[in-house]
């Protein structure tokens, strides 16, 4: 899209063979309606409805053609945000299509009018030309005007633009007005317009994109070709949007100039700019971080925001090429090469303390909590390091001294040992076995080897056994009930019960528990 001042008024003398492009620009046809567009010209939508006049009255104000034929209205009209479907416009297929690389010029005699008295008011509006491919599409904007005010009279206008992408079959005309900034809710411009009129100046040549390097230790100063006039784009970020050149007080992806030439012609530079990266990181490392490992807590290394990243070196990480990695295992330190929203890339490292207070915020934790049934194993297996020291208490294990002892408690037990891990750090891991114990319902001593006793298996040392009757009569009791004394169906005494049911309580200090229920003896 190509801005420039309105040449209004003047006349260009070019000693150049005028082509011809417009089938129709005198805008002439029968006039048959409100939507009626000149003979050769065209409408895309049913939104559109152009008037082709041959007179224009208002109260007060009638407008006739300065060759006293016929001339074309265009209304914009629309909802404040809203200027889909809302404005008129014509197209026409050219003589000779638009050419790349080729200055233009567009004349025409426009005219705005506005009665402020009655209801029916109109406001300025812009001039916007395109160049298509087809009938209905516009694909580059070759001009937009300033506002068109000349009220109550007409005035020849002359506009330069530039083809810039391809050549163009067809042009495209609209009324225009940047909606957004509307303070009215609703919008009404109207331009008149006839004698139009397309001219081909001259070849120019359309600059490639230039590249910049923006600095942030000093201005950057730009310099567009020599021209007559400047204006830079966006004007905000340089210091003079109106100079040749103007220093670049702030990063932009692109910045443009369109340099008027001395045959007033808008020739569009562009430029992108690029970031000095040396400037913005001058350390090899940007920032760096200690990160203190732990084996019980999730480790997640969080690089600071980019658009890319790459974690060296590429083990222990859930992820290479994201911002926070979980730590699957310990290394070292890493470092991770970030790239930021200018391309450019900065390093951070971190550096991952074996602290042994953080390793093990309690010296002594359970590795294992489990449950066996009576004549199973397992091996104790520890979590971290080697044993420092013997297991202990050794009843039923495979060895005392060695990293993972098999266990076959015949009892619930807590196993524990002292460990030494990789980092020199003393820890205790505790391995809690529970062993299912198995309490007969009934005994019948008889001496024939098979249940005369009241046999616990799984029975935990220092457990407390008490014998009562139906009648809640202690008849039995031992402060330190298992193997070898089990209960055979006498009372303290040594004298054999009768057979009948008998109630026990079963205190198991070990697992915290009372276990109660009745015992059948049988004789």
């Amino acid at each position: 899209m190509l801005f420039l001042t309105i040449l209004s008024g003047l006349c260009f003398i070019f000693s150049i063979a005028k082509a011809q492009y417009l089938q129709n620009g005198a805008m002439e046809g029968p006039v048959t309606g409100n939507n009626t567009p000149p003979d050769d010209w065209g409408v895309c939508d049913v939104f559109s409805t152009p008037e082709l006049r041959d007179t224009f009255a208002r109260p007060g104000v009638t407008v006739i053609s300065p060759d006293l034929s016929k001339f074309t209205i265009l209304r914009l009209r629309g909802e404040n945000n809203d200027p889909a479907g809302t404005g008129e416009h014509l197209f026409t297929r050219l003589i000779s299509p638009l050419e790349k690389g080729f200055c233009y010029e567009f004349s025409a005699w426009l005219y705005h009018t506005y009665d402020g008295s009655n209801a029916y008011t109109t406001y300025p509006a812009k001039l916007q030309l395109w160049g298509g491919l087809d009938s209905c599409s516009m694909d580059e904007l070759l001009y937009e005007s300033e506002m068109i005010t000349t009220n109550d009279t007409w005035r020849e206008y002359h506009f330069n633009f530039v083809v810039e992408n391809q050549d163009y079959p067809y042009f495209y005309i609209r009324p225009y007005w940047d909606f957004e900034n509307v303070s009215e809710h609703y919008y009404d411009g109207i331009i008149i317009m006839d004698n139009l009129d397309i001219q081909q100046r001259k070849p120019v040549d359309l600059p490639l994109m230039d590249t910049v390097y923006y600095s942030f230790d000093e201005p950057l100063q730009l310099r567009a070709g020599e021209g007559i006039s400047y204006s830079w784009s966006p004007p905000e970020v340089v210091s003079d949007p109106l100079n040749r050149d103007p220093v670049l007080l702030e990063y932009v992806d692109t910045i443009e100039v369109i340099v008027l030439d001395q045959d007033y012609c808008p020739v569009r530079e562009r430029y992108r700019v690029l970031v000095n990266c040396d400037s913005l990181y001058k350390d090899d490392i940007l920032n760096r971080y200690e990160i203190y490992y732990s084996y019980d807590k999730e480790i997640i290394l969080t690089a600071s925001e980019g658009n890319t990243y790459d974690w060296e070196p590429q083990v222990n990480l859930s992820g290479y090429d994201i911002r926070n990695p979980i730590l699957t295992d310990y290394s070292e330190s890493y470092i991770v090469a970030v790239e930021d929203d200018y391309g450019c890339l900065f390093n951070e490292q971190f550096l991952i303390i074996p602290d042994c207070d953080t390793l093990y915020s309690q010296k002594s934790f359970i590795s294992l909590d489990t449950l066996l049934h009576l004549g199973e194993g397992l091996v104790l297996m520890p979590e971290y390091g080697s044993p420092a020291g013997q297991w202990s208490p050794v009843d039923g294990l495979s060895c005392t001294e060695c990293y993972a002892p098999e266990a076959y408690p015949l009892s619930s037990t807590n196993y524990q040992v002292q460990l030494s891990d990789q980092f020199s750090c003393i820890h205790e891991e505790i391995f809690v076995i529970e062993v299912s114990m198995e309490v007969p319902n009934v005994i019948t001593p008889n001496d024939d080897g098979y249940n005369d006793e009241f046999i616990v298996r799984g029975l935990p040392p220092g457990s407390t056994i008490q014998i009562f009757d139906k009648d809640g009569t202690l008849l039995y009791r031992n402060a330190s009930y298992g193997y070898p004394e089990w209960w055979n169906g006498t009372d303290s005494n040594g004298k054999q019960l009768a057979t009948g049911n008998y109630w026990y309580v079963l205190e198991i200090p070990a697992m915290a528990i009372v276990k109660k229920d009745f015992i059948f003896l049988k004789r």
